[in-house]
């Protein structure tokens, strides 16, 4: 029963981990959209290296998420 609950506890603070992932994710949108407010001639290139920004930023979290799940299901 002590290895089930080290597995809980594990897993809940590898989430900790998808706080990190949502916070950064709204960082990247402010700042672009902060940035194309600043400068709107620039808005095409700043957009495109938000959503690249994005997209890894979201990898993480899915990396995150499938590691949540091993530890839950496969130890």
């Amino acid at each position: 029963m002590t290895f089930e609950i080290a597995k809980v506890f594990a897993a809940a603070f590898s989430a900790l981990a998808l706080f990190g992932v949502a916070l950064s994710m709204g960082r990247v949108v402010s700042s672009g959209l902060e940035s194309i407010a600043r400068n709107p001639s620039a808005s095409g290139d700043i957009q495109k290296f938000g959503i690249l920004g994005m997209a890894f930023t979201e990898a993480l979290g899915l990396f995150v998420l499938f590691v949540i799940l091993l530890i839950l299901f496969a130890v």
